[in-house]
């Protein structure tokens, strides 16, 4: 059942103000007339690249009945709460480059939802997603993250709960990531990045039990394979032949990308969970390029 709040007062009216931890309606306070009902579902929604970043610190504008700004976490999420039934608009303060830039919602007491995307490009920018894994796998919360251009430091970030951290805003260029406190990295390793071909990293903490297993994929059809298509595990820098078998994989779980070969394209990234001791297993199917071959048949017309 929704909850839902009215308000009287003698003369008919009440001014509303509204507080909660994502949603300050103090700086837009309203006279409303009563009686008049709020709901605690409300509009809220996410924002995110067109890589699956999420944005955060996003400032965000509730128009309509009432008028209220929200600023996005850093899962990129919002929440405008406590509404009474109307026609709202809701839109990036910023709203340039965003799709769309704002959204009309007919709120009527039901949770509703209002997603954004900014995609990612030249005027844009670019984002990276990363994690920070530990030995056995798992998400290590509290390490800096220090992001490197050319050799200069530019930014650095605190893996988050589920290890996570995000860099948005980025120019098209070859980035370099590591763990601030380099005895806390596996083999000191740093992890290079290239924007905008890439938009994953992983960092591998020394920490915790490591708990490995083996990762195996195959691709199809042969004729892919024998043209030189590979797969590696997304973050990662080694790519691996049709049925070739890496070892001392940390358990936990992967997507996988594909290299694109001539005249063959990856049919997109599938997702793998490695377990300890086993081999996990996965198949991919190679799309053949319609342009190669009509440039084929071209050639044989010529003949």
């Amino acid at each position: 059942m929704v909850a839902k709040r009215t308000l009287r007062d003698l003369n008919s009216k009440v001014e509303l103000y509204t507080h909660n931890s994502c949603c300050d309606m103090r700086e837009h306070s309203q006279i409303l007339p009563v009686p008049y009902v709020l709901y605690s579902d409300g509009i809220s929604g996410t924002l995110r690249t067109s890589s699956g970043v999420p944005l955060a610190g996003v400032t965000m504008r509730l128009s309509g009945p009432l008028e209220a700004v929200s600023t996005t976490d850093s899962y990129g999420f919002y929440n405008f709460t406590f509404l009474p039934s109307g026609d709202f608009s809701v839109a990036p303060q910023e709203s340039t480059g965003y799709q769309p830039q704002s959204r009309s919602v007919t709120f009527t007491g039901e949770a509703m939802t209002a997603d954004f995307v900014r995609p990612d490009s030249d005027a844009n920018g670019y984002a990276i997603a990363g994690q920070v894994q530990g030995l056995n796998g798992q998400g290590v919360v509290g390490l800096v993250v220090q992001l490197f251009a050319g050799g200069e430091f530019v930014a650095e970030f605190l893996s988050d709960e589920s290890g996570g951290f995000s860099v948005t805003g980025l120019d098209a260029g070859v980035y370099t990531f590591r763990l601030a406190d380099q005895d806390m990295a596996l083999n000191d390793a740093d992890v290079e990045v290239t924007v905008p071909a890439e938009s994953k990293v992983l960092l591998l903490a020394n920490i915790g039990q490591l708990a490995t297993g083996f990762l195996q994929i195959h691709i199809q059809p042969q004729e892919a394979a024998d043209a030189g298509a590979q797969w590696r595990r997304v973050g990662t820098t080694t790519w691996y032949a049709s049925g070739e078998l890496e070892t001392d994989v940390p358990v936990g779980e992967y997507e996988i990308e594909f290299k694109s070969v001539p005249a063959w394209q990856p049919d997109g990234t599938i997702e793998v969970q490695v377990q300890e001791g086993k081999t996990a297993t996965g198949m991919t199917s190679y799309i053949e390029h319609k342009a190669a071959l009509f440039g084929v048949m071209m050639l044989l017309l010529d003949e």
